[in-house]
Order: structure tokens, then sequence, then C-alpha cells
């Protein structure tokens, strides 16, 4: 395959020739192809799990799951980080295996610790020979667990290795067109990628302290971002994700998001996760977003005229009138893009009400 003849899925620029054409057999390694790059800076160790604060691979990783997917890809995703490297076997742009340096639990494990393992057949099979080919089929073979149970077992072990592969630092992501092969069996029972990333974010985030979680959170303004709105499409949210999912789309501030699921903890983990995935994030508006929101937080606090003013207070009336002034300069709605969350609207429309207001209370 040419480098003039491929098909870029990150990018979504078609050239001459798509990589979703499933390629059958291919006598010479297909060509590895770039689709991203490391969108993560810095380099973090690895946190356990129940206080991780950052997934430095999740964002570039959803993306070119998301793009495999509209491209009906076939093939192997190699992740690679540092000295390590996962392949994820991809057919017509479903994952269905993923083969990890840290490989986890083993699908014997798994089953046993679910209680779906026949010890006795299990070690009666193992008494006669080892096993060959791919396990699970060697456990129905020889008895020691059902079709079903193993499936089961099959996709949590791709679900905790893809939440290994979210927490890696500085991920690089090639995609090889071709066949599917990672040496692992692969799921039988069709999962979307979002769906599957939802699931890891999830199992990443299931032990996070509630409180910590919100911590991170912050009290701004959270608003979906272009990855987010791809995201929440193509994924079956869960009843929080839904009910929070009308006021991100236009920017909210976060106790309210977090009002509209319940604000129970199951929400707080929801809503950091999407967070942790850069789905959702604070409008970009630099300083002036900043002096918005600290107005904000006055306003909710009942703050008075002068403290509202950024004034001491005995101050006058001249001087309350270039507070505003000063501040129409960063909280004016004219002053936020025309492309602004409209929750930003709102706000710089009641935080510049407030201000007129607050100037005719000084004292004159």
């Amino acid at each position: 395959m040419q480098r003039n003849a491929t098909w870029n899925p990150l990018t979504a620029v078609c050239m001459k020739r798509s990589i979703a054409q499933k390629v059958v057999s291919a006598p010479t390694p297909t060509p590895i192809l770039p689709i991203a790059e490391n969108l993560a800076t810095g380099r973090h160790a690895l946190y356990p799990w129940k206080y991780v604060d950052r997934l430095p691979s999740a964002t570039s990783l959803s993306r070119a799951l998301l793009a495999l997917r509209r491209a009906r890809a076939t093939g192997v995703l190699l992740v690679r980080s540092d000295r390590r490297e996962a392949r994820l076997a991809i057919v017509e742009g479903i994952p269905r295996a993923a083969a990890t340096p840290e490989s986890g639990d083993t699908l014997g494990d798994l089953l046993s610790r679910q209680g779906l393992l026949d010890g006795v057949a299990h070690a009666k099979a193992l008494g006669v020979a080892a096993p060959v080919g791919p396990v699970g089929r060697w456990l129905v073979d020889v008895g020691a667990a059902s079709p079903e149970a193993v499936e089961g077992a099959l996709e949590e072990q791709l679900t905790d290795r893809v939440v290994a592969i979210l927490a890696w630092p500085s991920a690089e992501l090639r995609f090889r067109a071709g066949l599917a092969d990672v040496g692992v069996a692969h799921v039988t029972r069709a999962r979307e990628p979002a769906d599957l990333v939802l699931a890891a974010l999830r199992s990443a985030v299931a032990e996070v302290p509630a409180v910590r979680a919100r911590k991170r959170l912050g009290d701004g303004l959270l608003v979906l971002s272009r990855l987010g709105r791809s995201f929440t499409e193509a994924a079956t949210l869960g009843e929080e994700e839904r009910a929070m999912l009308p006021l991100l789309g236009e920017g909210a501030p976060v106790d309210v998001v977090l009002a509209a699921a319940g604000s129970s903890p199951r929400a707080i983990r929801a809503l950091y996760a999407l967070w942790l995935l850069s789905a959702v994030s604070a409008p970009t508006a630099g300083r002036r977003y900043s002096v918005l929101l600290r107005k904000q937080r006055q306003l909710r606090r009942a703050a008075g005229a002068t403290r509202l003013l950024d004034l001491p207070h005995d101050a006058d009336a001249p001087a309350a009138r270039r507070a505003l002034r000063r501040l129409a300069g960063d909280v004016h709605p004219d002053r936020f893009a025309a492309g602004e969350a409209p929750a930003v609207k709102r706000a710089s429309e009641e935080v510049m009400a407030a201000l007129v207001v607050a100037v005719g209370q000084v004292r004159r």
C-alpha cells in the first residue's frame, strides 16, 4: 500500500483508497500507518485506580476507535508508550480483543472468582493434557465452563485491558490494516467502541472517592467538547449521563449539572469519567472567563455591592463607576465569542446586570 493511497481515520481525510476495505489475506505485511499524535503532556506514574487523577491516553484512544468505527476498518491498532506495546484487534471497526503487557487476570481466574468455573472438570482436564489453542474454547470443550460464561469473561478481560491502556502516558497510536490477529481469543458479541471505552472509564473511576472526584471537577462551567458530542452520540449512556447531557450540551455550572442527576456519588463519578476523557471541559475564554466565574460565585454568596465591584467598603460613587467600566471589559456579553456556550452568555448577562445594580447601591 502506497503512502498516497491511504486514509487517515483520525483526520477523516480520504485520499485515493480507504483502509476501511477489509483485507482478508495479505501476502506481505501491510505498512503501519500513523493515525494520531500523542495528546497527553508530561509523564506520569500510574496511579492506583481508586486514586486515578488522569487517564493520559483516553482522549487519543477514543478518537482513534471512533474514527476506525466510522471507517469500518479491519486490522490491528498498535498502542505504544515508552517501552510497552498493546495491540487491539479491530474487525469492521469493532474492538474484539486486546493483548497488553499487563495481562491481568486469566480467564480461569475471572471465571473462578465469579463461581463459573467447574474446578473438578478443570483439574481433571489439566491432568490429562495441557490446553491447546485458545483457552476459552478449551474450557468449553472439557466442560469446565459454559460458552456464555467464557464470553462474559472475555468481555471483562478486554475491558480491563483497555482500562490499563487508558492510563498509559505518552501513547503513540498506529493502525495496521489487514488481519485482526493479536494472539488472543476474540469476543463474539459486537460491542461498540464508545461503549467499550465508557465501560473502561466506569471501571477506572469505580473506587475513586466521590469527594475527591468532586474536588477535581471544580465549581466552574462545563460544556461538551467536540469529542464529547461524538462520544455521547455513539455510546449507550446510563441514567446519570442522560440526565446531565442536555445541560452539558449548552454548558452549565458543575453543581447544576450534578443536581440534574441527583448529585449522587454515582453521578459525580459519571461526570468525572467524562472529564477524564476530555469529553467535557471548561469554556475557553481565558482571563475573562475566570473573572466571570469569580463574580458568579460572589453573586451566589450574596456578596455586597462593594465586594462585587472589587472596592473597599467605604468607596464612593465615582469609584464604583470606574470599577464598573473596568469589570465590563472582562464580563460584558460582547467580550465573549458568538460561539461560546449559552451558559457563558447567560452568566455574563446576569453578572453584568448585578454590577449595574451594585453601582447604584454604592453611596453617592
